[in-house]
């Protein structure tokens, strides 16, 4: 069995690409650091504490989409290593990423699937019908918070979506498209509408 080994990286920039476009979204750049673990004592007892994890698995070890407990252990070039269930490493690549974290953070993911390596992908969002649908909650409560109208819409800045609703432009789309078919709001050459009621 494998093992994992910490990287030292201190911090790294992420660039989402906009797979609907098939190109990379302009503004979509995003700094994460490891500020928690400025302290070089602190850092070796983290590290330490990863060190014995699991890194490669059988295949069906975990299901598709299985909800597990996430912790941070480092950040790489490729995206960010993380704890599963406190025994398994896992990888949340760059372009799942919308948010800063810092090393030691708990939270939830979703195993997307598991390599022929043995290695475990993980996403820190539901499969994409559930995120979608947990975005129009997001997009709602925007919308009363704002008085009913609001500037976001197709043409807005990727960066400014990601800021606003911790989504991909792309995940934004589909939720005003999904509210706009089930006549929660409507779309204008301004933005987005809460339709009255």
């Amino acid at each position: 069995i494998q093992r994992l080994i910490m990287t030292e990286s201190i911090s790294y920039t992420l660039r989402e690409a906009d797979e609907s476009e098939g190109k990379e979204e302009e503004g979509s750049i995003h700094s994460i650091s490891e500020t928690s673990q400025d302290n070089p004592r602190e850092r070796t007892r983290m590290k330490k504490k990863y060190e014995y994890l699991i890194e490669q698995v059988d295949p069906n070890e975990f299901s598709r989409w299985e909800e597990v407990n996430l912790e941070i252990c480092s950040f790489t070039d490729l995206g960010i290593k993380v704890a599963i269930n406190e025994e398994y490493a896992g990888l949340v690549y760059e372009d799942q990423v919308y948010q800063e974290y810092q090393v030691g953070q708990k939270l939830k993911g979703y195993v997307t699937g598991i390599r022929d390596d043995g290695r475990i992908d993980v996403s820190l969002h539901p499969d994409k019908g559930r995120h979608v649908l947990s975005t129009f909650d997001r997009i709602i409560d925007h919308l009363k918070a704002v008085g009913g109208k609001s500037a976001f819409g197709d043409k807005s800045d990727p960066e400014d979506i990601r800021r606003e609703f911790q989504v991909s432009k792309k995940v934004f789309k589909q939720a005003i498209g999904g509210l706009y078919k089930q006549r929660k709001i409507t779309i204008t050459d301004e933005g987005i509408e809460l339709v009255e009621k």
